[in-house]
């Protein structure tokens, strides 16, 4: 999801990763929230597909147009608090 750094939707086809799309986009608004960042899991929102891409290990490992732009203070400062968020998380998962 270019949009939600980190959130990501998995299917054996694209199909079935695309249907999956809302429900791991809602899933991740739920975590970012439960962080305290100011987001409505039950807000509407649109989906589109912005590439398709079946190369590589996994879709993440695509590039696409938006990915090539330099971020803005705000959006690096946004994203490496989710990243934080995360390894914090996944620390707690493994007892470390």
């Amino acid at each position: 999801m270019l949009e939600l750094v980190g959130c990501v939707a998995n299917g054996k086809t694209s199909d079935a990763a695309v249907a999956a799309s809302p429900e791991a986009i809602r899933a991740y608004l739920g975590y970012l929230r439960r962080h305290d960042e100011k987001v409505d899991p039950s807000a509407k929102f649109e989906t589109r597909i912005a590439e398709h891409n079946i190369e590589g290990l996994f879709s993440g490992q695509a590039i696409v147009p938006p990915d090539l732009r330099p971020l803005a203070p705000g959006d690096l400062a946004r994203y490496l608090r989710w990243l934080e968020w995360s390894r914090e998380d996944l620390l707690a998962l493994g007892g470390g």
